[in-house]
């Protein structure tokens, strides 16, 4: 089973306690722990995620509106024509 997860690209870890577990005897547990481990990762992953996406998001839109109104307001102001 452990050579299946690897060929899956499952991490090293996870794999590595799923080879202790067959050699052990004790594969249920060891897939059980294994699975609330993932579980818990992926709920912290989503939470430290999640707020700098927002961030940046937010900074982007700022960084492409600082940019891109003077692109857009320059061309139509005829310089040459009000100093004159």
């Amino acid at each position: 089973m452990s050579d299946i997860l690897s060929a899956m690209g499952i991490s090293k870890a996870s794999v590595a306690l799923v080879r202790a577990g067959e050699s052990s005897g004790k594969l249920k547990e060891t897939l059980d722990s294994t699975l609330q481990y993932a579980v818990a990762e992926k709920e912290i992953k989503e939470q430290v995620s999640s707020p700098f996406t927002q961030e940046l998001t937010v900074i982007l839109l700022a960084f492409g509106m600082v940019m891109g109104l003077p692109n857009m307001i320059a061309p139509t102001l005829n310089i040459n024509e009000s100093m004159a």
